[in-house]
């Protein structure tokens, strides 16, 4: 069976209807106002960003459309707040998919020193590098993922 592509019409009305829907889901559950959009997977266009904007997204993730200067976002005071980079959370897999995987989440203070690291804070910067490569090399040791 051979299906079709959307029209430019059709995709414009889903991804509004995808990003609306999905906002007043999250604003109404936790009875905030949502400002803020993290792309999945870093998808994204032109358009879908319009529309965000458009339905009261103040920023959103650096997606695919910036893969070149998405790696000099730093997210630091007096930078262009609509586009942000995305920091993933600190965690270690193991590799293994299923219920046998072994993931594990990093505490707050590593959460700190991946972000003082990301920005490249100069008095930071160094240690939490050497002390996220430790842990790093410690859980692999620990759970044997070597």
């Amino acid at each position: 069976m051979h299906g079709r592509l959307e029209t430019e019409e059709e995709y414009e009305k889903r991804i509004n209807y995808e990003l609306k829907k999905s906002k007043d889901i999250i604003e109404n559950k936790l009875n905030k106002k949502v400002k803020f959009l993290c792309w999945a997977g870093g998808a994204i266009t032109n358009k879908a960003l319009l529309i965000s904007s458009e339905i009261g997204y103040i920023s959103s993730t650096a997606g695919k459309d910036m893969k070149n200067k998405r790696k000099h976002l730093k997210n630091k005071y007096g930078d262009d707040p609509s586009r942000i980079n995305r920091i993933g959370i600190s965690l270690y897999w193991d590799g293994t998919e299923g219920f046998g995987s072994k993931i594990r989440y990093m505490d707050g203070f590593y959460l700190v020193a991946s972000l003082q690291r990301f920005q490249g804070k100069k008095t930071s910067a160094l240690l939490s590098s050497l002390i996220l490569i430790a842990r790093a090399r410690l859980y692999k040791l620990k759970y044997d993922i070597l």
